[in-house]
């Protein structure tokens, strides 16, 4: 929601990255200011993969994850859960 996927650019006006997500307290709570952007570089990367191939390569982790709440001095917390780590 919002302004995903929007260019981010520095106060010059050049192009430093994409939006890409947004940090929530929970599902419900929406944007508490913090936002991940993928950099320039790496659209730059994705973009002549997807031109030059028709596909893009990249690293796999091998882990699944999953929402899960946690406590934290206290108090409850959304979190990310390892749910799954693939074999070998």
């Amino acid at each position: 929601p919002g302004n995903s996927g929007g260019a981010l650019v520095d106060a010059n006006g050049q192009l430093v990255g994409i939006n890409s997500s947004i940090a929530a307290l929970g599902p419900e709570s929406g944007n508490i200011g913090i936002g991940f952007a993928i950099t320039s570089r790496q659209m730059r990367s994705v973009v002549d993969q997807i031109l030059e191939t028709g596909t893009v390569q990249h690293a796999y982790l091998g882990v699944g994850v999953g929402d899960v709440v946690v406590e934290v001095d206290g108090a409850q917390r959304w979190a990310a859960g390892v749910a799954n780590v693939a074999p070998d």
